[in-house]
Parts: C-alpha cells; sequence; structure tokens
C-alpha cells in the first residue's frame, strides 16, 4: 500500500522514507533484505499516525433554535498546545455567513480541553455548514459538518375517517 524510497550509506544503513495514508492509526511494519550472497535480515517495527493535536467536536445531531454547541480540542503531544479555534456557521442555501466566532485554547500535554461556542439559532435559518477550525503555531486541525436545523412550530394533522353510504341500499358508492 506504499512505495518506499530507500536510501543507503557508505555503511550499509538503510533509511526508509515513505508517505502514510491519511488514516490515523497504527501500521504493523516489516522489512526483509537480502544480498547477492544470500545474507539476510529482517524488521519488525510499528509506524503511528497521529495528529500533534486533534479537534474533536461534539456535534449534535440538528439544532432548534435557542441551541448551542460544545467543542472538543484533544492534545496527543508530549508539548503543551495554545492557540485558537474559530466556528464558522454558513447558510448553506445562501452561502452567507450567519455566525463567525474566534476563541484561544491552551491544552495541557495528553490532555483534554472543552471550547464552548454560544450562539442562538433563529427562526428562518436554513441548514447550516459548521466549519471547525482550530490552529496552534503550525499544525491545525479542522472539521466541516452539515448541520440540520429544526422548527420549533410542529403542524399537527387530524385524519378523521368517514364513509360515504350509497342512497337505496346501503352499498359504498363508486365514482
Amino acid at each position: 500500500f506504499f512505495l518506499p524510497h530507500l536510501v543507503s550509506d557508505q555503511d550499509g544503513v538503510v533509511d526508509v522514507q515513505f508517505t502514510l495514508p491519511e488514516s490515523l492509526t497504527e501500521w504493523r511494519f516489516l522489512g526483509f533484505a537480502h544480498t547477492k550472497d544470500v545474507d539476510y535480515g529482517t524488521i519488525k517495527a510499528t509506524a503511528v499516525a497521529r495528529k500533534n493535536f486533534m479537534l474533536r467536536p461534539n456535534m449534535p445531531r440538528f439544532v432548534r433554535w435557542g441551541d448551542g454547541v460544545v467543542l472538543s480540542i484533544v492534545n496527543q503531544s508530549e508539548l503543551a498546545q495554545k492557540g485558537r479555534v474559530r466556528l464558522r456557521l454558513i447558510d448553506s442555501v445562501t452561502g452567507e455567513f450567519v455566525f463567525e466566532e474566534e476563541r484561544p485554547f491552551f491544552v495541557d500535554a495528553a490532555q483534554t480541553d472543552v471550547v464552548e461556542f454560544e450562539f442562538e439559532v433563529r427562526e428562518g435559518w436554513n441548514d447550516l455548514d459548521c466549519e471547525i477550525v482550530a490552529v496552534s503555531g503550525n499544525v491545525s486541525d479542522g472539521e466541516k459538518n452539515r448541520l440540520p436545523v429544526l422548527s420549533t412550530k410542529q403542524e399537527v394533522v387530524e385524519a378523521v375517517p368517514f364513509y360515504v353510504m350509497g342512497v337505496e341500499d346501503g352499498a359504498v358508492e363508486k365514482t
């Protein structure tokens, strides 16, 4: 699944460089090498694909008028992260920005911090595109999600059965 770039120095030490897929996970690495004289060697290692910090928004399935959003920032590095996080809400039909706010954050090493954004969903808003971006130094993370907006008004439909009877024999009339 990858094409490594191998660089060997004069002592035979090989530097293996490759690009991991975008999956944030742990990969098992197995290597086998041999010479013309059938000398061989193997290597087993693990490669961990991760970001220094990750934005993990706890988005609701939908919002109604007056709701708010809470975002979590997860720091997986061994250093504290300090930066700014921005939330933008965009009307998905018109494309206009209906809300934009930026807040600072500070997360200790291997900790989680909560950044809260309070906004009021106004009547008449369509579904929202929610853009969340956190920046710390030269690293960043972000997500874009669709956030359905539901009305607080509910239509009430009442179904009442009625029967149409024939005039002479009580049978149902066909039309």
